[in-house]
């Protein structure tokens, strides 16, 4: 969450970051109205029960606010509020999913790295060996062969 703060005030001051306190309620609001991609839901639905309407929709008359109705607004809003435990329990089950899924994608990538890592070092072992072999050659400061002694051995 702090890291998306700390980006999200980045990208709205650019490198002048001698206002961002003043920008901090705008980077707020956008992380708080932004579909999380763990559980495809809206943190503000998760708190309120409903969706948020933005700070310009409020003093603009839009399709939205035009067809508002109080009374029906109240009670869809107290439905949405009975049914919020159950939305918020799908959202942590979705979120638990994810997690494990990213869990054993890193499990596996990082499994491959470990064997794709020591054959890349082998193969950089290896070529090395024949560059200073061949290197050493060209010099002719030795002999073609005392070349063959030459030996590279693993770091551990």
């Amino acid at each position: 969450m702090n890291r998306s703060i700390i980006e999200g005030i980045k990208t709205r001051l650019g490198r002048h970051e001698s206002n961002w306190l003043e920008e901090l309620p705008n980077v707020l609001w956008a992380i708080r109205t932004t579909e999380k991609t763990s559980h495809k839901r809206i943190p503000y639905s998760l708190v309120f029960g409903s969706e948020a309407v933005i700070p310009a929709e409020i003093g603009v008359v839009t399709q939205r606010t035009l067809n508002m109705d109080p009374e029906a607004n109240n009670k869809e809003t107290m439905l949405n509020l009975k049914l919020l435990e159950e939305t918020r329990d799908q959202a942590a089950i979705q979120e638990a999913k994810y997690k494990q899924k990213m869990e054993a994608y890193y499990k596996k990538e990082s499994s491959m790295n470990a064997s794709s890592q020591e054959t890349l070092y082998l193969e950089t072992m290896r070529l090395v060996k024949k560059r200073t072999k061949e290197n050493l050659a060209q010099s002719g400061k030795v002999h073609i062969r005392y070349l063959k002694h030459i030996r590279v051995d693993p770091i551990n």
